[in-house]
């Protein structure tokens, strides 16, 4: 919709603007496609700190990949009750499968 405020936002900050890429804006402010899917996806999960993923010991938020790859500990965040409760209810599960084996 053009003239909106982030229209406006956008064109004052001309070819400044990168964002997540690696070259400014082309002149006249046209579109570009997004980085490449690749591209984006190492940058989310490598270098980008998700603020859901506190780790246990605390301190500061990791990315995606310390969780899924190096195996850090994370917090659920507090909003996620419902995480809490299926992870109490896992762990009852597989506590009683352990009793049943041994």
């Amino acid at each position: 919709m053009p003239g909106t405020r982030l229209t406006r936002v956008l064109a004052q900050m001309g070819a400044g603007v990168t964002g997540w890429y690696r070259d400014p804006i082309p002149p006249g402010g046209r579109k570009r496609p997004g980085p490449p899917p690749a591209e984006f996806r190492g940058r989310y999960n490598t270098k980008r700190p998700h603020w859901a993923l506190l780790p246990t010991i605390g301190g500061d938020p990791v990315t995606p990949e310390d969780v899924y790859v190096r195996g850090v500990a994370i917090q659920i965040p507090r909003w996620q009750a419902w995480a809490k409760s299926a992870k109490a209810h896992l762990d009852r599960l597989l506590a009683a499968e352990e009793r049943a084996v041994s």
